[in-house]
């Protein structure tokens, strides 16, 4: 629960200060802005329910580092999106590493 609290919180703060530079890359709407904000928190929740299954099958700690793996994985996709449904898909990918942590 330690490691999922510490990836959100990190990513709200790096979100909050990266959104205004995005939104005028994509000429995102408030509506585009308020999915890719919360996405990768609502995404959060299915990597919760994950987690439970991930943790009996293989343990906890390759529960955790699966996490990791995600989380650094969506961070290079998110920093290498041509588009919004790009980025989208790799916040969401994120959340679901955010959740299993």
């Amino acid at each position: 629960a330690a490691l999922g609290s510490l990836l959100l919180g990190y990513d709200l703060g790096i979100i909050s200060g990266a959104i205004v530079p995005i939104k005028n890359e994509f000429n995102l709407s408030g509506l585009e802005v308020e999915m890719l904000t919360s996405s990768i928190t609502l995404a959060s929740i299915l990597g919760s329910f994950i987690a439970g299954i991930v943790a009996d099958k293989f343990g906890r700690k390759k529960g955790l580092l699966s996490a990791a793996a995600i989380f650094f994985a969506g961070s290079i996709g998110m920093a290498s999106s041509p588009s919004f449904s790009v980025l989208l898909i790799w916040r969401c990918f994120t959340g679901i590493g955010v959740g299993t942590g």
